[in-house]
């Protein structure tokens, strides 16, 4: 049996022989591996824990150089050496864009007295009998015959619209509510002309003419009533004054007028921004033609127009603010004092 004592000579022992313990005197080689073994390990364990660390450490700072959270990477398993992570430029990627709208095609001349524009979809929307001068017009038939000329367009307007789809039938009935507007407007004012030219002034035989307004019998020497309905101070506009200012909305039906016109902005029927265009500037036209027919009475009444001059006093009485009115239809050329001039 070993135990473990191994047999050594002491030469001062008086046999020569000392049995000697060497247990307590070092370690087996067993013993000295499983040591180097833990050592190892814990070396390993710690190189990865000090990377994982690092790595960490590298990532918290990233996030300090270019923003957004801090994520900490997943430790690698012990012993095991950790990825790299790929390199970042710190540059975000560009935002994605949204391609621009098509542009809008805007109101331009056709040919003589016709001005047009194309729909998205490529339809073409024309008015040919546009009046571009309408002071010539006012010259040749008066405020209420160059009114009839500019709401013939806008119903025109609307109805085209409305065939190719591009206004719905609510909104269609809105434009056609403002030339039905307008028409009342054309009515009051062709019934005052009508009475100045055929009675030349006379107050007595104004009298007799009469008309039946909003279920009312008014006769033409009414000045102040037949004023209150059409009146319109268009030489107030201009500066910071627009012709849809209610301070130059003095007349009942005038007034009624502008608000329909607001119904069919706020309707979305003139969202085109050609549409827009040609609405405002027939609206604007009327509402000017409409104050000269109000002046034009008022200088009747008081004797200073003879009859047969009428609408030449009209047409200069027009030309003095109608550039206050005009929108600008055609894209080259502008617009002059006369309405609508291309060039």
């Amino acid at each position: 049996m070993n135990t473990g004592r191994y047999p050594i000579i002491d030469e001062k022992s008086p046999k020569g022989i000392n049995i000697v313990d060497c247990r307590c005197k070092g370690q087996s080689l067993g013993e000295y591996s499983f040591i180097g073994l833990i050592i190892a390990i814990v070396s390993i364990a710690a190189i990865g824990a000090v990377a994982t660390e690092l790595e960490n450490g590298a990532a918290r700072l990233a996030d300090q150089i270019f923003g957004g959270p801090a994520v900490a990477a997943t430790p690698a398993p012990a012993g095991l050496p950790t990825a790299t992570p790929p390199a970042t430029s710190g540059t975000a990627p560009p935002p994605t864009t949204t391609p621009p709208a098509p542009t809008a095609t805007l109101p331009k001349t056709l040919g003589p007295g016709e001005i047009g524009f194309e729909l998205s979809d490529g339809t073409m929307i024309s008015l040919k009998n546009y009046p571009v001068d309408i002071a010539s017009l006012v010259e040749s038939s008066g405020a209420n015959g160059a009114t009839e000329v500019l709401l013939a367009n806008l119903e025109s307007l609307s109805q085209q619209l409305q065939d190719a789809g591009e206004i719905d039938a609510f909104e269609a009935n809105l434009l056609a509510k403002l030339a039905n507007q307008g028409h009342e407007i054309a009515n009051i004012q062709s019934f005052m002309e009508d009475a100045l030219i055929s009675c030349n002034g006379n107050k007595k035989q104004m009298k007799q003419k009469t008309m039946m307004i909003n279920g009312e019998l008014v006769n033409a020497g009414q000045l102040n009533k037949l004023t209150n309905l059409i009146g319109y101070e268009e030489d107030w506009v201009g500066g910071n004054v627009s012709p849809f200012d209610n301070k130059v909305l003095s007349g009942t039906e005038i007034q009624k007028f502008a608000s329909i016109y607001d119904e069919a902005i706020t309707s979305g029927a003139m969202n085109n921004p050609a549409v827009h265009q040609i609405v405002t500037e027939l609206t604007g036209q009327i509402m000017n033609l409409s104050g000269v027919g109000e002046t034009t009475y008022y200088n009747y009444m008081g004797g200073k127009v003879n009859y047969n001059k009428m609408t030449k006093f009209q047409e200069k009485e027009f030309s003095k603010y109608s550039h206050n009115f005009s929108s600008g239809i055609c894209v080259t050329g502008g617009a002059s004092s006369t309405g609508i001039s291309c060039g």
